[in-house]
């Protein structure tokens, strides 16, 4: 009896969260629920060019991955000087790799493509932009983002794209339809105004 009474208030702790979820916990997820979104591995499309003098000035560069190994110091937080015995290495990825990346997405309504758009474009802003990885304060982690395409399969293109697919023997994200600007457009709207909803 005790344990199904604690399913019970766990089932109502779990509605309840939901019930308070905002867009983002919905899309990116949280500790309530699994997100709707799949950030798949981002391999490397184009190396750095790194000319001979950049090479030198580079110690650690790895011409096979792309990255330079930098070495540090720790700071002592009591002296401000270097601490002792504190020397460590990082990986850096120099200016000018290219990176591709493929996001999917499961049961997006259109603000929450919207949603995902403007974050992305994020990484773009001149004013406070989006970065990766650490030390972003002292410039490491920009990116330039452009899309490729974006493709969107949805209850109005489904049998379209299902015919086509047993006609012409494919299958495969490469065959879903494109979702065009002028609709990329609609959708970050869309979200603006259901964000603004949210936060009134």
């Amino acid at each position: 009896m005790l344990e199904e009474s604690r399913g019970a208030d766990k089932a109502e702790v779990y509605k309840k969260l939901h019930e308070n979820l905002m867009m983002a916990e919905y899309l990116f997820g949280s500790n309530a629920n699994e997100g709707k979104l799949e950030f798949w591995d981002a391999a490397m499309a184009e190396p750095p060019v790194i000319d001979s003098a950049e090479v030198l000035a580079y110690s650690g560069y790895d011409g096979t991955r792309g990255t330079i190994l930098l070495r540090s110091v720790a700071i002592d937080p009591k002296k401000g000087t270097a601490a002792r015995n504190k020397l460590y290495n990082y990986e850096v990825v120099p200016q000018g790799a290219a990176f591709q990346l493929t996001v999917a997405g499961q049961n997006l309504c259109d603000a929450e493509i919207g949603m995902l758009l403007f974050a992305l474009d994020g990484f773009n802003s001149f004013i406070y932009p989006v970065t990766l990885g650490a030390m972003g304060s002292v410039g490491m982690g920009r990116f330039c983002f452009e899309f490729q395409d974006i493709r969107c399969l949805n209850r109005d293109n489904f049998q379209s794209w299902i015919t086509d697919a047993v006609q012409n023997g494919h299958a495969g994200y490469e065959n879903l339809p494109l979702l065009s600007e002028q609709a990329r457009k609609k959708r970050i709207q869309e979200f603006k105004e259901s964000f603004l909803e949210q936060i009134r």
